[in-house]
């Protein structure tokens, strides 16, 4: 524990506090209103009150600088999600939901993490997955004339985000959410998706999709 520094800043506030207010104020008391009655113990009242301000001021200092320091060098995401695109696979047992996703990055620098998310409706609440596509693409198949899209791995913004992002980053890409069942018939209705996220820290941001904001239906 490095105390030096900490004792002699506590002594300059300390003095500086007695050498100040506490001067004036000891004067009026000892000399108007006690007359020099009873000096030395006020005088010892005062010096104990300062040393207990010095303290806390330099306390309070020293905080606003620790917390100053973390905030600077601690991540700071801003995840956002709008209209995305639906497919029904498997028969109906799977709906794939691909949202045009960004996050900013504010803070310092980090990856992202823990991609997770939630989906809510009138039928079905609970966690849900974030689809990790692999070499060959995801392809999204819609009704003629609209031509199949294909997602690439690169194109999704749970890929792009295991790279750091610095200071002031922005990323954007797909991120496809997996929910089971045909789940066509409610998305643009009473449902949502809760999109989670985390920095290396282990910080949690979220964002709250609404169904409404499809695009395209199969």
């Amino acid at each position: 524990m490095d105390i030096c520094p900490y004792v002699l800043a506590l002594m300059q506030d300390w003095v500086s506090l007695m050498s100040g207010v506490a001067s004036v104020v000891l004067s009026i008391l000892f000399f108007v209103i006690l007359k020099k009655r009873q000096s030395r113990r006020w005088f010892g009242i005062a010096a104990l009150v300062c040393f207990f301000l010095a303290s806390a001021r330099i306390w309070t200092n020293e905080h606003r600088k620790y917390l100053s320091a973390v905030e600077n060098n601690s991540p700071k995401f801003q995840i956002t999600a709008k209209d995305g695109l639906l497919n029904i696979y498997d028969n109906g047992k799977l709906t794939l939901v691909a949202l045009n996703a960004e996050l900013v990055n504010s803070g310092a620098p980090s990856v992202a993490i823990n991609w997770k998310a939630h989906y809510k409706s009138p039928t079905f609440d609970g966690d849900v997955y974030i689809t990790t596509i692999d070499k060959d693409g995801l392809k999204m198949i819609y009704p003629p004339p609209l031509p199949p899209l294909t997602i690439e791995k690169e194109d999704t913004l749970n890929y792009k985000t295991t790279n750091v992002l610095q200071r002031g980053a922005y990323a954007s890409g797909k991120l496809v959410v997996g929910i089971p069942g045909d789940r066509s018939h409610e998305i643009n209705r009473d449902s949502s998706i809760t999109i989670t996220v985390q920095d290396y820290l282990g910080k949690t941001y979220s964002y709250l999709w609404v169904g409404n904001q499809i695009a395209i239906k199969p």
